[in-house]
């Protein structure tokens, strides 16, 4: 009985699945990722969800032939190390692979970028099936990327290939979490949708939301997205730009990688077809003549699942 584990470790869960050798899902858990309590017990608590899933499965541990870790941020596939992280204050050149390899007696353990292990489980399972390549983009607090060409994960020479929301779309534009400025996740990620709503209420225009009652400083995305589907015309005026924004950056990924397809994932696809039909049009009238026929924008086929599939499928690998 060959057995693989993903695991989607994340700066609030950890998020765990044993899997069989045709890619379903036996057990599945999740807990609270436990930063404050350092490195080691972060690892631990890793070791501790695999074993907690082959017990209840009752299976031995050494059915388990591989541990694929799908985490945020720049990672070394070559040397397991997780290069820095976002979410997890002082991680930094964290040799993460060999850690959890040593903490499960030896079991062969590989690391990938989040986004990367993503887009390979809807290019092998969900979306991308069949076809010869395919670029991701995932939409939420920020945005994530990850390429597929030929069956192969795209890297790069560094590993950090792939960083869509760190494209710049406007010279000296609005300030992003990276340091520089005009990036692609400050317009259209859920934050910059946000971001660009207040703006516009603080420069006097009004919308049904603070009619409702609702503070400035409350309002989310998904509250943006509802008020624009009920005809709010400041929300709709956001939500388009939105769109227009994520229409550039499905360009630029169209001309460097030329895709079949560009998949969507992440909180902001709940806004299905609102979303996705202005952002149909947009890319089209962008696109060149060629791609313009071919490449499909799709949203994902694996939702949440996506993370632990794309990590076990590496672990096959590991």
């Amino acid at each position: 009985m060959d057995l693989y584990v993903g695991i989607d470790l994340g700066g609030t869960n950890i998020k765990t699945g044993l899997l069989s050798a045709d890619w379903k899902i036996l057990e599945q858990d999740s807990c609270r990722t436990e930063v404050e309590g350092g490195f080691q017990h972060v690892i631990e608590q890793m070791a501790d969800s695999v074993r907690a899933l082959c017990k209840r499965r009752k299976v031995s541990l050494k059915h388990v032939c591989g541990v694929g870790i799908g985490t945020p941020g720049p990672v070394d596939v070559a040397r397991g190390l997780i290069v820095v992280a976002p979410n997890f204050p002082g991680w930094r050149d964290i040799p993460i692979r060999d850690a959890l390899r040593l903490a499960l007696g030896g079991i062969p353990v590989v690391v990938e970028n989040d986004a990367n292990v993503a887009a390979y489980a809807e290019y092998c399972l969900g979306a991308g099936r069949g076809l010869k390549s395919l670029v991701l983009l995932t939409l939420g607090t920020g945005i994530g990327s990850g390429i597929v060409l030929n069956g192969e994960m795209y890297r790069g020479a560094t590993d950090t290939a792939g960083e869509l929301g760190h494209v710049i779309v406007q010279v000296d534009g609005r300030p992003c979490g990276c340091g520089r400025r005009g990036c692609l996740e400050t317009y259209c990620s859920a934050t910059g949708t946000v971001k660009r709503f207040r703006e516009a209420l603080a420069e006097g225009n009004t919308s049904m939301l603070l009619e409702a009652g609702m503070k400035k400083e409350d309002i989310t995305a998904r509250d943006i997205f509802e008020a624009a589907a009920k005809g709010d015309a400041l929300a709709w005026q956001v939500v388009d730009q939105t769109a227009r924004y994520l229409a550039v950056g499905c360009d630029i990924a169209v001309n460097i990688v030329d895709p079949d397809i560009i998949v969507f994932t992440g909180g902001m696809i709940a806004a299905g077809d609102l979303l996705l039909k202005p952002l149909e049009k947009y890319a089209r009238e962008l696109f060149f003549p060629r791609p313009k026929e071919h490449t499909r924008l799709a949203f994902t086929q694996l939702g949440g699942d996506a993370g632990i599939l794309g990590a076990a499928l590496c672990g096959r690998n590991s």
